[in-house]
């Protein structure tokens, strides 16, 4: 039973959003195709690429998040969200799973979009016909494990951290949401100033050393308390209402 309402509340989800996902989504391919005629154009090396498409990218990821819970924006969204007959977490997971894995595609889909438009570029005006970019060749082989480790921690924190902010503030989240984010590292780079001054000093060297791991894996266990969080406000505000 659960898992009909899970599905039928995720597919009422996607139905009900489809224009705005068209939109958002349209909009990014059509950034990313932009930036392919740029790079095309100025036959930008991999790694100048590869920094503004993640750039973009992160921009789209916060933004994205920022957006789950847009519908509370308003009164009327409000009362149409909070009257559905549905449990809180029946309104709160399908969100989370459709926007963490939505962006994962959209973002991989933009990726080769614009390397296609780059691609077919530099061969037309400079007769370079290179091929489709890999944006992970600059990673060796033996370190696939670390990166991908560590990119799905900061990917999963980033959009918890968005996420919970459009539950909590949903109007002007993503500027509410990054004024906060930015005041907390700048507390947490004064920490570390400060740590660093001590002359506490550790090795990074993440083959032999357990902290690197450690801290990394402390920002799963982070991005599930705020996503967590973000449930907790929904059921709050259903118990509410």
């Amino acid at each position: 039973m659960r898992n009909n309402m899970f599905m039928a509340m995720f597919r009422k989800l996607l139905v009900e959003n489809r224009h705005r996902i068209l939109i958002l989504g349209g909009g990014y391919f059509a950034l990313c195709m932009l930036m392919g005629c740029w790079m095309g154009f100025f036959s930008m090396n991999l790694d100048a690429e590869t920094a503004l498409y993640f750039a973009t990218s992160c921009l789209m990821v916060t933004l994205a998040a920022s957006m789950t819970f847009s519908d509370l924006k308003t009164k009327q969204g409000r009362i149409a969200f909070l009257m559905l007959p549905a449990s809180a977490s029946a309104k709160t997971f399908p969100r989370i799973l459709a926007m963490t894995v939505g962006i994962l595609i959209a973002s991989t889909v933009g990726f080769y979009l614009m390397d296609v438009v780059r691609w077919l570029l530099e061969g037309l005006v400079y007769s370079a016909w290179d091929g489709i970019r890999n944006p992970f060749s600059m990673i060796p082989n033996s370190e696939y494990g670390e990166f991908a480790y560590v990119f799905f921690a900061m990917y999963l924190f980033n959009v918890a951290v968005y996420t919970l902010g459009s539950a909590i503030a949903p109007r002007l989240s993503f500027l509410k949401t990054t004024c906060v984010m930015f005041a907390i590292q700048f507390v947490l780079v004064f920490i570390l100033s400060i740590w660093i001054r001590s002359s506490v000093i550790i090795s990074w060297d993440i083959d032999g050393n357990w902290l690197p791991y450690t801290i990394i894996g402390m920002f799963y266990v982070f991005a599930a308390i705020l996503f967590y969080g973000a449930y907790l406000r929904i059921r709050r505000l259903t118990l509410i209402n």
